[in-house]
C-alpha cells in the first residue's frame, strides 16, 4: 500500500474510536486462540472497508495470515475468482495445500485455466469448493486465520458457499470471518450465515460521521485544518467518508449527488468514454475484454486509461487489470450513459463473451441486462444458459428467469418455456410458495397445447409441494385426459400422478395409473416415463409392506437404467429403501453409494440430496446417528451453497429427531427446528412434514407437554402417513409410547393392534415383527399383564436381529433389568452417543477427555495423530470429506481444542493403549 493511501486510511478512521476499540479486542482474541464472526454493515461510502482494512493489519501484525477478498459485481459471474485470487491457489506454489486446489481446478475442468478467470460450470464448482474448504481448516490447525470478504453482497455463488461452509468453524477454532455489506442490498449468503450464528455474530454498523469527525478528516487529507469555505462545503457529504474524499479531491463546490460525477467531468473525454464501457463491466475489467469491446490493442487502452489512474478514480491490480476505486464511481461513470446505450454495450459485452468461449452463465448475465422488450431469442438464450445451472444454483438460475420472462410477450411458447424453468428454479429453492403462485399466473392465461401442458405440470408440482395433494392430482389428470397432450409427454404425466397417488391420494388409484403409464411409456418408448413409472411401483409396494415386490421393481429399474445412463431418476434410491426395510442392510447402503457417486461424477446436486436424504431415513431406525446428522448437514450446506430447497425442512429435521433422541443441549436442537419451522412454512414434500412433526412431538414430549407430543405424534400418524402402513411403522413405537404416558390406553391399543395386524398380514422384514410386538407390549405392561415380559424378549429378539438400533433399546429399558439386559443397554446408550443423566450422584468421571468422543471419532483422532489430513482420513475410513469435517469439528469442541496438534497431544497423552483401536 503506498503512502498516499495509508494517510488517506488514517484521515478517514477519523471518528470510529468505539469501533476500532471493538476490533483491537476481536484480534486480542483471536491471537489467544479464539475464533469470530463480524459484520460491518453500512451505507456505499460510509467507511466499511477502511475498517476491514484496519482489522486485516492488527490482525497481520498479531502474526495471524490475513486472506482478503474483494467482491464485485463481475465477480458474481468468475466463479471463486476473487477467493481463488487472494488464497493464490497455483500449481507452483510451494505449499502443497495450495497447489492441490490448483491440481483439482485444472482436473475438474480440462483445460489451460486462465488465473483471473474462474467460470461457473457446475461439473467442477462442488470439489473445487470442498478443496478450498479444506484449505482453509487445514491453514487453521496451523495458524489463526483471518479471511476479510469486502462488499460481500457481490459474492459470487463459490466465495459465498466457502464462507457459509467453515462459517461454523469460528466457535472452535482460530478462525474469524469478516466481512463487509452494503445496507441497501440484500446478501444471501450473509443472511443465512446471521440467521444461524445470531448469537455468535459481532455487528459493526456504521453511521455518519458527526462535524467535528468530518472536519477531520478533511484536515488529514487536505493536510491542514479547512478553512471556513472548505468547511461548508465538507458539510454537503452528510457525514460519508468518501464523499468528503471526492470533495476533496477536487474542491468541488457541489451537492453530494454529482460530487462523483464532476469528479470524472474532469478526465478527458476519451478517457471518461473508455470508463462508462468499462462500468458495464463491472468494478473490476481486464483491458483485454475492454480491447475486445472496443477494438483497441492493451497499450492503447492503457495510455488512455493513465489519466484515471492519476487522478484516483481507477486504481491497478496487477499486469492488465484495474478495478474502479469505488463502486459509487463505478455507479456513477455507467448511469452517465443513457440506458438505451448503456443496453447495448452489455450486448456488446456478451457478444465478445460467447467469441472467447467464456461460461453461458457469465454471457447470460450480461444479455439479462441488456435485453430489449420483446426479445424473444435472448430470452430463449437466457433461459438455455439456466437449465445448464439450474440443478447447481437453482436461485440464480431464478433470478435470470424473472428477467427473461419480462422480455417476452405473455402466452407466447418462449414465455410459457421461461415460466415452466422459472417455476422450476423456484420449487429447487425451497420457494414452493412463490412457485405455486408463479404457476397459477401462468396457466391463467390462453396457452397453446404444445407449451400449455408443461405449465400444468410444473403446477401440479407446486401443488404438491404446498401439500394440496387432491389438487395436484386433479391437475395431472386432466392434462393426461387431454386429446391433445403428445403420448411421450402423457405417459411421463401419468408417471408423476402415480407417483403422487403412492404417497397419500389414492393407491388404489395409483397400482392402475401405473400400469396404465408403463404400458403407454413403452408402447411409445418413452423410457423416462418407464423408470419413473417403475419407481413409482416400488414404491407403492413398499408402502403396502410388499417389500419383496418394492425389490423387484427396483432392480428392474436399475437394470433399465444402466441402458439409459443419462436418464437418472434417483432409481438405486427405490431399491436401496425396499432393501433397508427388508433388513438388507449391507446391499442397500451399496446401492445408496453407488447412486451418490454416480450422480457426484456428473455434478447433479439435486440427485446426490436425493440419495443423502434416502439413506438418513433407513439411517435413523438403524441407529446410525452420526451419518443422519453428516448427512443432514451435507443437505443443509447443499441449501445454504446453492438456494437449493430440496431436502429441506426432511434433512434438519432428521437431525434435530437424532439430537432430541441423544439429549443435544437446547441449543442444538433449537437450531434444526428453526430450519426445519421455516422451511416447513413455505412448503414440504411428505418426507419433510413426517420427519418434522416427529422431532417436533419428542421436543414437546422432552419438555413436559406430553399431551401436546401425544397430539402431535398422532397427527403424523393419522393425517401425513395415514394410509402408508411401512412408513407408520417407524413411528409406531414412539406414538404408543407417548400416548400412553399421555393417559390414553384406548388410542394406543388401537395403533398396537393395527401394526400387530399389519406384521402378520405381509410376509417381510424381521424389523416389523419386532415393532409390533414392542407396540403391545408396552400396552400389555400398562395394562398390569404378565405377558409383556415375554412379548417384549420376542420384540427384543426381531430387533436384534434386524439391527433396530433405537427400537431395541426401547424394549431393553421396559424389560425387568437384569445383569444381561443392563449391560445390553449401556452398550447401546454408549453406541448411540445418547447423553443421559440419571440423577447427580450416578454421572460418570471421564478417565480422560478422549472418552466423550464416539467410536468413529475416536478413529478419526487416532488418524490425526499420526498426521493424515481431512481427505487422507475420509478415504482410509470410506467416508466423505464432509462427513469428516463435522465430525472433526465436534472433536474439537469435545475435547475443547483448537488445533489438530492440540489433538494429537491427547492422543499421544492417553495413558491406555489400544483405547483408540
Amino acid at each position: 500500500m503506498n503512502e498516499r493511501r495509508v494517510a488517506d486510511r488514517a484521515a478517514t478512521i477519523a471518528g470510529r474510536t468505539r469501533e476500532l476499540t471493538h476490533l483491537r479486542d476481536i484480534v486480542a482474541h483471536h491471537a489467544a486462540g479464539s475464533g469470530a464472526l463480524v459484520a460491518i454493515d453500512g451505507e456505499a461510502g460510509i467507511g466499511k472497508t477502511t475498517l476491514l482494512a484496519e482489522l486485516t493489519s492488527l490482525t497481520r501484525q498479531a502474526g495471524s495470515m490475513v486472506f482478503w477478498v474483494r467482491c464485485t459485481e463481475a465477480d458474481q459471474i468468475r466463479s471463486f475468482g476473487a477467493l481463488l485470487d487472494a488464497l493464490d491457489c497455483r500449481l507452483q506454489h510451494p505449499d502443497p495445500a495450495f497447489r492441490r486446489v490448483a491440481e483439482i481446478l485444472v482436473g475438474g475442468i480440462e483445460a489451460v485455466v486462465d488465473p483471473f478467470r474462474f467460470d461457473t460450470d457446475a461439473a467442477w464448482r462442488r470439489p473445487v469448493q470442498e478443496a478450498v474448504v479444506d484449505l482453509l481448516l487445514e491453514l487453521v490447525d496451523r495458524i489463526p486465520v483471518l479471511l476479510a470478504v469486502d462488499d460481500i453482497q457481490w459474492a459470487d455463488a463459490g466465495t459465498a458457499s466457502v464462507v457459509a461452509a467453515i462459517a461454523r468453524r469460528t466457535q472452535s477454532t482460530p478462525l474469524v470471518i469478516a466481512w463487509t455489506q452494503r445496507a441497501t442490498v440484500r446478501s444471501q449468503v450473509a443472511d443465512d450465515v446471521r440467521g444461524r450464528f445470531r448469537d455468535g455474530l459481532q455487528q459493526i454498523t456504521l453511521g455518519p460521521l458527526n462535524g467535528d469527525d468530518v472536519r477531520e478528516v478533511g484536515a488529514g487529507l487536505l493536510g491542514h485544518p479547512p478553512d471556513p469555505a472548505q468547511t461548508a462545503r465538507l458539510g454537503r457529504a452528510d457525514g460519508n467518508p468518501f464523499f468528503v474524499t471526492a470533495l476533496i479531491a477536487h474542491d468541488a463546490d457541489s451537492k453530494r449527488a454529482d460530487v462523483v460525477q464532476q469528479w470524472l467531468d474532469r478526465l478527458p473525454t476519451n478517457t471518461s468514454d473508455l470508463l462508462a464501457i468499462a462500468s458495464s463491466i463491472g468494478v473490476d475489467f481486464e483491458v483485454g475484454l475492454l480491447g475486445l469491446v472496443v477494438q483497441r490493442t492493451p497499450d492503447v487502452l492503457a495510455e488512455l486509461l493513465q489519466p484515471a489512474v492519476r487522478s484516483g478514480v481507477l486504481q491497478t491490480h496487477g499486469a492488465g487489470r484495474y478495478a474502479f476505486a469505488h463502486d459509487l464511481i463505478r455507479t456513477a461513470a455507467e448511469e452517465a450513459v443513457p440506458r438505451s446505450l448503456r443496453s447495448a454495450m452489455h450486448r456488446e459485452i456478451a457478444r465478445v463473451l460467447e467469441t472467447t468461449g467464456a461460461d453461458v452463465g457469465v454471457v447470460a448475465r450480461h444479455l439479462a441486462r441488456g435485453a430489449r422488450p420483446g426479445d424473444a431469442a435472448t430470452a430463449e438464450r437466457i433461459r438455455q444458459a439456466c437449465t445448464s445451472v439450474m440443478r447447481s444454483d437453482a436461485a440464480s438460475a431464478a433470478e435470470l428467469l424473472e428477467v427473461a420472462a419480462g422480455l417476452c410477450t405473455p402466452a407466447s411458447p418462449v414465455w410459457a418455456e421461461v415460466m415452466a424453468d422459472w417455476v422450476i428454479a423456484l420449487q429447487w429453492s425451497g420457494r414452493a410458495t412463490e412457485s405455486l403462485t408463479l404457476a397459477n399466473a401462468a396457466v391463467d392465461h390462453p396457452l397453446h397445447s404444445s407449451v400449455g401442458s408443461r405449465l400444468r405440470m410444473v403446477q401440479a408440482t407446486s401443488l404438491a409441494l404446498v401439500n394440496d395433494l387432491p389438487a395436484a392430482a386433479a391437475t395431472y389428470r386432466t392434462i393426461a385426459d387431454d386429446p391433445s397432450t403428445p403420448s411421450a409427454v402423457r405417459a411421463l404425466v401419468l408417471a408423476e400422478l402415480a407417483t403422487l397417488e403412492a404417497w397419500g391420494v389414492d393407491r388404489t388409484k395409483g397400482r392402475a395409473t401405473a400400469n396404465e403409464a408403463l404400458a403407454l411409456a413403452r408402447e411409445v418408448a418413452a423410457v423416462q416415463a418407464e423408470l419413473q413409472t417403475l419407481c413409482a411401483l416400488s414404491t407403492m409396494s413398499l408402502f403396502d409392506g410388499e417389500v419383496h415386490a418394492a425389490i423387484a421393481h427396483g432392480r428392474e429399474a436399475v437394470q433399465r437404467g444402466r441402458e439409459h445412463r443419462s436418464l437418472a431418476p434417483a432409481r438405486e434410491v427405490y431399491l436401496a429403501l425396499a432393501l433397508a426395510n427388508a433388513d438388507e442392510h449391507d446391499e442397500a447402503a451399496i446401492w445408496f453409494r453407488k447412486g451418490q457417486s454416480d450422480a457426484e461424477a456428473v455434478s447433479d446436486l439435486w440427485l446426490v440430496s436425493r440419495y443423502q436424504l434416502a439413506r438418513m431415513s433407513s439411517e435413523v431406525s438403524t441407529g446410525e446417528w452420526e451419518s443422519v446428522v453428516a448427512d443432514a448437514e451435507a443437505v443443509i450446506a447443499l441449501h445454504d451453497d446453492t438456494g437449493m430447497g430440496s431436502g429441506m425442512p426432511q434433512a434438519p429435521a432428521a437431525a434435530g429427531l437424532v439430537a432430541v433422541r441423544r439429549g443435544e443441549s437446547d441449543e442444538v436442537v433449537s437450531r434444526y427446528r428453526e430450519l426445519a419451522g421455516r422451511h416447513a412454512k413455505q412448503g414440504a414434500e411428505l418426507p419433510g412434514l413426517l420427519f418434522t412433526a416427529w422431532m417436533e412431538g419428542l421436543v414437546a414430549e422432552r419438555e413436559g407437554r406430553v399431551a401436546d407430543a401425544a397430539a402431535i405424534l398422532l397427527f403424523a400418524y393419522d393425517t401425513v402417513i395415514g394410509n402408508a402402513r411401512l412408513v407408520q411403522l417407524w413411528l409406531a413405537a414412539d406414538v404408543v409410547r407417548v400416548v400412553l404416558a399421555a393417559g390414553d390406553r384406548q388410542r394406543a391399543t388401537e395403533v398396537a393392534a393395527q401394526m400387530t395386524m399389519f406384521a402378520n398380514e405381509v410376509v417381510m422384514a424381521r424389523s416389523a415383527l419386532g415393532v409390533a410386538d414392542l407396540c403391545a407390549a408396552l400396552v400389555a405392561k400398562a395394562d398390569g399383564d404378565q405377558r409383556s415380559v415375554a412379548l417384549l424378549e420376542r420384540a427384543a429378539g426381531h430387533l436384534r436381529s434386524a439391527g433396530r438400533l433405537p427400537a431395541l433399546l426401547q424394549a431393553l429399558e421396559s424389560l425387568p433389568q437384569t445383569l444381561t439386559v443392563t449391560a445390553e443397554r449401556d452398550q447401546l446408550i454408549e453406541q448411540l452417543g445418547i447423553r443421559r443423566v440419571e440423577s447427580p450422584t450416578t454421572l460418570p468421571t471421564p478417565k480422560s477427555p478422549l472418552d466423550r468422543l464416539t467410536r468413529t471419532e475416536r478413529s478419526i483422532a487416532s488418524l490425526i495423530a499420526t498426521g493424515l489430513a481431512n481427505p487422507a482420513i475420509a478415504t482410509n475410513l470410506g467416508l466423505s470429506k464432509r462427513t469428516v469435517e463435522y465430525h472433526v469439528s465436534n472433536i474439537y469442541m469435545k475435547l475443547a481444542v483448537t488445533s489438530r496438534l492440540a489433538v494429537a497431544r491427547l492422543v499421544d497423552d492417553h495413558d491406555r493403549p489400544g483405547y483408540l483401536a
